[in-house]
């Protein structure tokens, strides 16, 4: 039959600038947020969902998570019904659903280590962040 998709998220833990893997049993002990100061809320909100879909190079594709495919860069995220990327491609009139471009894409970072890679690249190419950006990743790089 076919397998679900594994549901699994990652954290960014703004103290140690560092990701906690979560939402999956390991050793027979479900692994949960790390609270760490923080409320569950919180942790919550700094959470960011695998996609079940891996770059070319078998990498995991978080929410988050900024791409480069075929010359162009992108960001992962969930749009309504479908992980999507939203590109610095000017001709771009709607996202790219992301399972039709996974395996020529590759994952060069994500938006809490280096948003800007994605922020840079739309500058590269005329586009004024503030305008193009969704209010999603506006949310994410405030994290």
């Amino acid at each position: 039959g076919k397998k679900m998709r594994e549901i699994k998220f990652r954290q960014w833990l703004p103290k140690s600038k560092d990701f906690h893997y979560w939402g999956f049993v390991k050793n027979g002990v479900f692994v949960g947020v790390e609270l760490n100061a923080n409320t569950h809320e919180s942790a919550l909100k700094n959470s960011q969902q695998f996609t079940g879909l891996v770059d070319g190079s078998e990498r995991e594709i978080y929410e988050g998570d900024i791409i480069k495919c075929n010359g162009w860069i992108g960001i992962i995220f969930f749009d309504k019904s479908y992980w999507a990327i939203k590109t610095n491609r000017k001709d771009a009139v709607a996202p790219y659903v992301l399972y039709n471009q996974r395996s020529s894409l590759k994952v060069i970072g994500n938006i809490n280590e280096n948003p800007e890679l994605f922020y840079t690249s739309l500058e590269n190419v005329g586009i004024a962040p503030k305008e193009s950006t969704l209010p999603l990743m506006t949310e994410m790089v405030q994290k």
